[in-house]
């Protein structure tokens, strides 16, 4: 049986080398499949019409601290609905060896001139990333 760890908003290929512009990575461990996670070990999937599904993350801050570096994030409305995430929506970019990513939300956000990227909905399962429920 498949595991479903997580849904998250995956940033697309041609954006991820965006954020790593906007702020060089710091830390040790980068996170290969940045996202902003929807919903942490999901019991039910009501909106699997959406996965699969691109939408537009708009980026308004930058932050990082001894352990975590990562983006706060405003979402689209329809992404909003069904967001059951951390308090504050964020993408992470890399981590200290000890820390955890679910710490993001934390930092300190310094405010920055918005910009607009990609994320694809998805699932993150002990198989990968997958973008259609029919590959369950």
């Amino acid at each position: 049986m498949l595991l479903i760890k997580y849904v998250g908003l995956f940033i697309t290929d041609e954006f991820k080398s965006i954020l790593h512009t906007k702020s060089p990575i710091l830390h040790e461990n980068i996170i290969n499949n940045p996202h902003v996670t929807i919903d942490y070990k999901p019991k039910q999937i009501s909106y699997y019409k959406l996965i699969g599904e691109t939408h537009e993350i708009e980026i308004t801050g930058v932050g990082n601290n001894a352990d975590n570096q990562g983006f706060k994030v405003n979402l689209p409305p329809e992404i909003i609905k069904i967001y059951n995430g951390s308090r504050l929506p964020h993408i992470t970019v890399s981590l200290n060896n000890n820390a955890e990513a679910v710490n993001t939300w934390k930092l300190n956000f310094k405010e920055i001139d918005s910009f607009k990227v990609l994320g694809r909905l998805g699932l993150s399962t002990d198989k990968g990333i997958l973008y259609k429920l029919t590959s369950l």
